[in-house]
């Protein structure tokens, strides 16, 4: 609880949630000269956020109220493809070249909220007190709000050289491009 100008407040927030990333890849080497790799990328993501706040009024206000409560779920699946590739173009020389593309991670994703508000408001007109409760939970016959879509993040580019020196440093250059005009949001 904390003070505010006009009476005593209260607020929390609680948040948790992770992204899990499994990787399966497959590489092959020939001739130690031409470096392929291929990767398959699948996530889970998962997260919650569920918050309390509300205030209550003093002096000549006292005995009103209101509290918002909300819960909130983002979860679901994602999957992406690398590949790359490294070329050493002098066999006896450690000088190397890199290629690698990722495509977009595709997600399917679910977002869940509710939210419950209770007030009670003091009504002139009236000359007694208003109480209200608002439960997106009663509106929707006993469910929460609930939107699936779909998210795709941008494609990644990335070309590199590189090579070591006596066998001890080594040194690379890299460039790499997110290509964020391919990023897409749509509505299932």
């Amino acid at each position: 609880y904390g003070m505010y100008a006009g009476g005593l407040g209260k607020a929390w927030t609680r948040e948790s949630g992770a992204l899990h990333v499994y990787d399966f890849n497959v590489s092959a080497n020939f001739n130690d000269r031409l470096y392929l790799g291929f990767s398959i990328g699948a996530y889970d993501m998962h997260y919650k956020k569920a918050y309390d706040y509300g205030e209550t009024y003093l002096g000549e206000e006292e005995g009103q109220f209101y509290e918002l409560q909300s819960g909130n779920q983002l979860y679901g699946m994602g999957v992406n493809f690398k590949f790359g590739t490294i070329w050493r173009p002098v066999e006896e020389s450690p000088f190397r070249l890199g290629l690698a593309i990722h495509t977009p991670t595709f997600y399917e994703l679910t977002y869940r909220t509710g939210a419950a508000l209770e007030s009670r408001v003091w009504s002139r007109e009236l000359g007694e007190y208003q109480d209200a409760s608002i439960r997106t939970w009663d509106r929707l016959g006993g469910k929460n709000m609930e939107r699936r879509f779909q998210l795709q993040s941008p494609w990644l580019f990335n070309v590199s050289a590189g090579t070591t020196i006596g066998g001890k440093f080594a040194i690379d250059a890299e460039y790499q491009l997110q290509d964020f005009s391919t990023v897409r949001f749509r509505d299932i």
